[in-house]
């Protein structure tokens, strides 16, 4: 037990484990908020990986995972930047500034459930389904915004010039970025399935092999 200890310190500036006992005394709604984001990421895990095989779903949570990693690795690290702060929970990195569950889970959880969901609408067209994507961003992440504000799961910095217009104590930036975000996602996804997926099941089926590799489009929706 003694060298699992000396273990955790050395690795401690990175990844910290806090005790969940003592997370559940004081703020039982992060202990909560954590187990359930880590339910979330397991289920979006098991859907685009087990349940189904299309491969379209998989290139979605791809995105969703390193996408989610590189804004917050990006709103984090810099100093100059840093206007964003977590509260405690049980799984943190960083030297405690970044909950575990944010990276994977939340963003896989948004990022993923969002435009995969819409799929199954049959909308039919890009612009039709970058609407609904932005509608659906708007009632899923305002009120989580606002439920972390009020819990305390994350605040803002006050004298950020960004963040002075707010509803309900959120600023209303937050919102707007992901919406944005997110629905430029869902075009990117949207357009690499109609120019690689549509485009080489035609090929195929004409006797026809070409068009870009399935890590090309994966690589494009990141980047993008």
């Amino acid at each position: 037990w003694l060298q699992f200890e000396i273990m955790l310190k050395s690795i401690e500036p990175y990844f910290a484990f806090n005790d969940p006992n003592k997370i559940w005394q004081e703020t039982p709604a992060n202990l909560v908020l954590e187990i359930q984001f880590l339910i979330l990421f397991a289920l979006c895990t098991y859907d685009a990986w087990w349940s189904s095989r299309n491969a379209l779903k998989r290139i979605a949570w791809l995105m969703a995972l390193f996408c989610g990693v590189l804004i917050e690795l990006l709103t984090i690290l810099p100093t100059s930047i840093g206007n964003f702060y977590h509260s405690q929970f049980t799984l943190m990195l960083f030297d405690h500034r970044e909950p575990f569950y944010m990276l994977p889970c939340l963003y896989v959880w948004c990022l993923y459930t969002v435009p995969t969901t819409l799929w199954h609408c049959s909308l039919g067209h890009k612009l039709a389904e970058y609407a609904l994507t932005v509608i659906m961003v708007f009632l899923l992440w305002q009120p989580l915004d606002l439920l972390g504000i009020h819990f305390q799961f994350w605040t803002w910095h006050n004298s950020e010039p960004l963040y002075v217009e707010r509803r309900g104590g959120v600023p209303i930036t937050s919102t707007y970025w992901m919406m944005a975000y997110i629905g430029g996602m869902q075009l990117c996804l949207s357009i690499v399935r109609d120019h690689y997926f549509y485009a080489r099941r035609r090929s195929l089926k004409q006797g026809r092999r070409g068009g870009v590799s399935l890590l090309q489009c994966v690589g494009l929706a990141i980047v993008a």
